[in-house]
């Protein structure tokens, strides 16, 4: 059986959004730095990660992306 939980706030948070709040809790200064779609795959194949894995990873972040993290756009 597979199961798929979803961790969030009441609303979806951005990736923005998740460092300040790390930011906050740590006291310390996080920032997001956004990378191509190209650079994270090549990044995650660099650190060990198998490349069909890492270009499926590559993949879910660009859907989060562009739809969110728990299809609001109904897609």
């Amino acid at each position: 059986m597979f199961f798929c939980i979803v961790i969030t706030e009441p609303q979806s948070l951005t990736y923005g959004g998740v460092a300040e709040i790390i930011g906050k809790v740590t006291g310390q200064s996080i920032q997001h730095i956004s990378s191509s779609d190209e650079e994270l795959e090549v990044g995650m194949v660099h650190a060990g990660m198998p490349e069909e894995y890492a270009d499926m990873l590559a993949g879910l972040d660009r859907r989060i992306r562009e739809n969110g993290s728990n299809n609001e756009g109904g897609n």
